[in-house]
């Protein structure tokens, strides 16, 4: 995760206890729930995690 943010000039997401948090950021229409509930059956599958949390603002962007 690092090797790609670094590679993309972007800023180290911090870990929390160890773990990477992830805020994705994306106008309406652009597949946010595909990519979410892709990534959230996959982190499932491959390292067995059970707890998501997903906000959603009520004023839309």
């Amino acid at each position: 995760m690092h090797t790609v943010q670094k590679r993309n000039l972007l800023s180290f997401t911090e870990l929390e206890d160890g773990v990477p948090q992830f805020c994705i950021e994306l106008e309406t229409g652009t597949g946010k729930t595909c990519v979410y509930t892709k990534t959230i059956f996959e982190l499932h599958r491959k390292y067995g995690f059970t707890r998501f949390i997903i906000i959603v603002p009520s004023v839309a962007i």
